[in-house]
């Protein structure tokens, strides 16, 4: 059975391992996830915020769980 390697590790390295894969986001895509995930923000307002449709806020955080699901699972 696989297990991703979030999985197998003690907290503080997947703590890491999270802020190190947050920080190989582009920047438009990492702004917008940190927003949402960290800041408490709504899609509509980080749209508001970063001056984007809603469906580019979505785009981007689709974008930033697909890469960081990628990152974390290597």
């Amino acid at each position: 059975m696989y297990e991703p390697a979030a999985a197998v590790l003690p907290d503080a390295e997947v703590a890491v391992l999270l802020e190190q894969t947050i920080a190989a986001l582009p920047g438009p895509i990492r702004d917008v996830f940190v927003l949402s995930r960290f800041g408490g923000l709504s899609n509509v307002e980080i749209a508001q915020r970063c001056n984007l449709s809603v469906k580019r806020v979505e785009a981007r955080l689709t974008e930033a769980r697909r890469r960081c699901a990628a990152l974390m699972q290597d």
